[in-house]
């Protein structure tokens, strides 16, 4: 089991999911492909915290709807920078090279935030980790393009949205499942994407409607004087 204190956290690496840019992938979707690769995570953590993604490396996960999701916790060491993971955060954006406004967003708070809570803290992108010859990583250096845009040049804009790395519309998960026992209906919500609501068969609410209107339809039945003509009891 790794463990570590928050001294020795100085870097967070931001990263791609490298999927498809819009499409609702989530944590799980993750867990899996690292499930793929070998990941694995400490049996003891996984009992402690979200027992479901028992493979995952990153310590957080940025959905296309802006919520972040926990993987690792921070006294963990991650899997996701080779090299690196002892001293560093690993945060995922759910895409490639291309996010919702609602990402955007969220990793400015996200990166102010742990930047609060660990001063000094240097926030790469995952090719600036890419081996280096001459004390700056450049682009034929790059071993990847992760996470798809320059994180040095957002910071330096005041982490505003890129334009050039921006996705308008997020798509629904490919492989979303149906709920049994309830309608599903589906609507684009007027901020973002695609959300889902359930509704209630429509005979559980008549049931429930009518039980009050069948008793006093009963009661009254019961006020009327035998032999009435059957017409009075409608």
């Amino acid at each position: 089991m790794s463990v570590r204190g928050p001294s020795s956290i100085t870097l967070l690496v931001i990263h791609c999911s490298a999927s498809p840019n819009g499409c609702a992938h989530t944590e799980v979707d993750i867990d899996r492909w690292h499930a793929a690769r070998g990941f694995k995570r400490a049996a003891v953590n996984i009992g402690h915290h979200a027992p479901h993604l028992k493979h995952i490396g990153y310590h957080f996960v940025i959905r296309v709807s802006g919520v972040v999701r926990v993987g690792r916790r921070l006294g963990k060491v991650g899997a996701h920078a080779l090299g690196h993971n002892s001293c560093s955060i690993g945060t995922c954006l759910i895409g490639t090279d291309r996010f919702t406004a609602a990402q955007w967003q969220i990793l400015r708070s996200h990166v102010e935030s742990l930047c609060r809570d660990y001063p000094g803290l240097k926030v790469v992108g995952h090719r600036d980790l890419s081996p280096d010859a001459n004390g700056d990583v450049a682009r034929h250096e790059w071993l990847k393009t992760c996470p798809g845009f320059d994180v040095a040049a957002w910071m330096a804009g005041g982490m505003a949205p890129l334009s050039d790395h921006l996705c308008e519309v997020p798509h629904p998960h490919p492989t979303l499942p149906r709920k049994r026992g309830r309608e599903t209906r589906r609507f684009p919500p007027p901020s973002w994407g695609t959300a889902i609501a359930t509704f209630p068969p429509p005979h559980r609410g008549r049931a429930r409607a009518g039980a009050h209107y069948d008793r006093r339809l009963a009661s009254r039945h019961r006020r009327l004087p035998p032999g009435a003509p059957h017409a009075q009891r409608q």
